[in-house]
């Protein structure tokens, strides 16, 4: 019996028909049974401990100038307070041998800077090596603070700082260059020297307030909130072609609210930040907000 070509094309049209609308309801079902969820990308960040001092600035260098020989102050052509470039005139002095003359001996600046308290008159008499004027380097500060017994273990050599201004951070930075090895034992507070780059509204005698970064870290973080502990490991839910890996992480050091993980999971991964309650691994999965 011969079936005719209207017939045929007819029912392949119904059977697509149907087959479509099969895998449109097989699609729905699986939408609906897969649960939203919100994620965030894996990211690598920079962290480091916060502690927090205050200190006032002092000169990068003091540079003491001294009498070359005994004799007459013969003049003084600088001010208290004058800023000196290097090799400016200070002071002059005069050798006084009865029946003899000798030139004035000049001493000049060996590095520029702001001229310190100055109170010697002309005409006095100084003696060989005899400190006359103080010139103070404020191209760069240094500061110091008194550190306890419980931060001094975390701070190293070399470690940056942030100087704070009415508890606003500033541009404004230096670094840590000298812990002493005792404490002063009348406190119990170590020592700690910093050297502070010059910067628009910092000058000597200046109080500041400094964020110390302690045992900085580079690398991937996450929020504590979002790991999961199961099976007495710790773990995050991956994300990845629409269902989600109950992924095992090994984690590091905590930063506040973060911690490092320093195995598990790579960079630009897609970890679940919203409630996990309803997920386990291999469960379908749809991104909402947050991504």
């Amino acid at each position: 019996m011969r079936v005719p070509g209207k017939f045929l094309m007819g029912l392949l049209s119904i059977l697509c028909i149907a087959f479509t609308v099969n895998a449109q309801d097989s699609k729905n079902t699986r939408d609906e049974k897969a649960v939203p969820v919100e994620v965030q990308a894996v990211q690598v960040q920079e962290l480091y401990r916060s502690v927090f001092y205050g200190c006032r600035l002092q000169p990068a260098e003091r540079y003491v100038h001294r009498s070359p020989i005994s004799g007459t102050l013969e003049s003084i052509p600088v001010r208290t307070g004058q800023r000196v470039s290097q090799g400016t005139l200070l002071f002059t002095v005069r050798r006084d041998l009865a029946g003899r003359s000798y030139n004035s001996v000049e001493v000049r600046a060996v590095h520029a800077g702001i001229v310190s308290e100055n109170k010697l008159t002309p005409g006095e008499p100084v003696q060989e090596n005899e400190a006359l004027i103080e010139v103070l380097d404020d191209s760069a500060f240094t500061a110091g603070i008194l550190v306890s017994d419980k931060d001094i273990g975390t701070i190293r050599q070399g470690d940056s700082c942030v100087i704070y201004e009415n508890k606003i951070p500033t541009r404004a930075t230096g670094k840590v260059t000298m812990l002493a090895p005792e404490p002063e034992y009348e406190t119990g507070l170590f020592p700690v020297e910093l050297r502070v780059l010059k910067a628009p509204g910092l000058f000597i005698g200046k109080f500041i307030r400094i964020e110390l970064k302690m045992e900085p870290y580079t690398g991937i973080a996450v929020p504590s909130v979002h790991i999961v502990r199961k099976y007495s490991e710790d773990h995050l839910y991956i994300v990845k072609d629409g269902t989600a890996e109950l992924r095992p992480v090994t984690l590091g050091q905590a930063y506040n609210d973060l911690v490092t993980v320093t195995a598990g999971v790579a960079e630009g991964e897609l970890y679940v930040t919203s409630n996990t309650r309803r997920l386990s691994s291999g469960t379908a999965v749809t991104i909402t907000e947050g991504q």
